[in-house]
């Protein structure tokens, strides 16, 4: 079974839109047969990637390397274009999309 980390991220919690999110890629998980091993929640701008809850989801994936990465969709990493860029220089090959 493949274990993945959740990332949530929104730019406010408004209207319950993070735990939606959360809620869609736990359901996600469950019907792809994967193994939740964390969960990140973060109310924070997406204009960089120099969040709390990312920095610890990076240290997770670094330190458990058959552990992916699942989020709603490639902005919730970052909406910096170049910001992006660089994670996924780091990590393109442990990111999952629900978009996918």
């Amino acid at each position: 079974m493949p274990k993945v980390i959740i990332y949530a991220r929104n730019n406010t919690n408004h209207l319950g839109e993070l735990d939606d999110q959360v809620q869609e890629l736990l359901g996600f998980a469950k019907k792809k047969g994967f193994e939740v091993v964390a969960l990140f929640k973060e109310v924070a701008s997406g204009a960089s990637t120099d969040r709390l809850a990312l920095h610890e989801v990076v240290k997770l994936i670094q330190d458990q390397p058959d552990t992916l990465l699942l989020v709603k969709d490639m902005s919730r990493i970052s909406d910096d274009h170049s910001e992006l860029s660089k994670f996924l220089g780091l990590f393109s090959n442990k990111v999952i999309t629900v978009l996918d």
